[in-house]
């Protein structure tokens, strides 16, 4: 093995046939791409950056242009044969809140009425005497943007 140096920055420097003051004038070139290249990495990371804020704004502003997107908070309440609402994948559990979409709402809301429904269809418990008194009114500050 050849006697090398540890630190490839100790290796003699490769100048067969350039003329003088080339080395040098190849570093100055190398020094800038470098700091052209940290520049674009930096303006890249500030303009993703900002272009995520602003579409995440816009995300906000189209949620409260369109009803259909608001957030509303519900308060899953089944009947006592089941336990959870499992919608896209997603499971909602008796008791529990959740902030949903208004159509994520109507959704859930029509399955907890029908599993009310099937609880008395097939004669089961009074739905009153499983369902806490809870005197829900609706407002405009219950919804979550």
């Amino acid at each position: 093995m050849a006697n090398r140096p540890s630190n490839p920055m100790d290796l003699p420097p490769l100048v067969h046939g350039l003329p003088e003051g080339a080395v040098e004038s190849i570093k100055a070139k190398a020094i800038a791409a470098a700091e052209k290249e940290m520049a674009d990495r930096d303006q890249k990371r500030i303009f993703d950056r900002e272009k995520a804020l602003a579409l995440q704004q816009m995300e906000l502003e189209r949620k409260v242009d369109n009803p259909e997107e608001a957030m509303l908070r519900i308060h899953i309440q089944l009947a006592p044969h089941a336990q959870l609402i499992r919608l896209d994948g997603v499971e909602y559990h008796e008791g529990f809140l959740y902030d949903v979409s208004v159509n994520k709402a109507r959704t859930i809301l029509e399955i907890m009425n029908r599993t009310w429904l099937h609880e008395r269809e097939i004669g089961g418990a009074n739905v009153n005497h499983y369902r806490a008194s809870r005197n829900d009114i609706l407002r405009p500050q219950h919804v979550v943007n």
